[in-house]
């Protein structure tokens, strides 16, 4: 939330070799778009240890379509507080927009045309959603039967607004899974605000539409706590007869 109230672009990998290959992302983002990136590490993904792929040629980064302004994105001498604002807000950030939307960084893990409820997840609590389906039984098949669409966010903020309508449309319920304090949810809600209300999804997280406790935010969540909210959701949208 601190990288937010400076405007940096915060990216939350979920594994090692996220930690790798969006570190490459986060570093190319910068130069592009002349803004600070930030990256949220914590204790399960940057104090483990992994196999990993160190192939220079694995991230490919794609420099978005668009001429940037002739005298570029970054500070120069002499450089007012107010000009340096005016550039971040209307030259650097629909820059680093911009370069989220060539390199997709947000992706389906699992989607379909009948899809119902969209699960939102990043970092650790991305992790712990993968093994919440695991223990409830859930494989991609059967989330394709049931109408379960799974997106991976790598930046959490900002939410590219391209990438997070492109998930939600065609839903019915959205549920975000975040460490403590909600981000992503917030933005996804801001998001879909002005759809009209027949295409408005319903999008939860820390509490339901009644304002009831799903998953805290005064401390992490582990795979558990995300399989007993996620059944109840499911339920609640009345699945086949052989999921149930």
């Amino acid at each position: 939330h601190i990288f937010v109230a400076c405007h940096m672009p915060v990216f939350f990998p979920a594994s090692v070799q996220d930690v790798l290959d969006l570190g490459v992302h986060a570093l190319a983002l910068s130069r592009y778009a002349g803004v600070w990136t930030g990256m949220k590490t914590i204790q399960e993904i940057i104090e483990s240890g992994a196999c990993v792929d160190v192939d220079p040629a694995r991230v490919r980064v794609v420099r978005p379509e668009g001429a940037l302004p002739a005298d570029g994105v970054h500070i120069r001498w002499p450089d007012p507080a107010l000009a340096q604002e005016e550039r971040l807000f209307n030259v650097k950030w629909p820059a680093a927009l911009a370069y989220m939307r060539a390199n997709p960084l947000n992706v389906n893990i699992w989607s379909g045309a009948n899809d119902r409820l969209g699960i939102v997840a990043s970092g650790k609590a991305f992790n712990d959603v993968r093994q919440a389906l695991a223990d409830l039984g859930l494989d991609g098949q059967a989330c394709a039967r049931i109408g379960l669409r799974l997106h991976k966010v790598a930046v959490v903020w900002p939410l590219e607004p391209e990438g997070g309508a492109t998930f939600a449309q065609g839903l019915q319920e959205v549920l975000g899974v975040e460490e403590k304090r909600p981000l992503i949810e917030s933005q996804l809600r801001d998001l879909l605000y002005t759809w009209p209300d027949a295409q408005r999804q319903r999008v939860l997280g820390k509490q339901d539409h009644q304002g009831h406790t799903l998953l805290r935010a005064h401390a992490d969540l582990n795979a558990a706590m995300v399989a007993r909210e996620l059944a109840a959701r499911l339920m609640a949208l009345d699945l086949p007869a052989d999921v149930v």
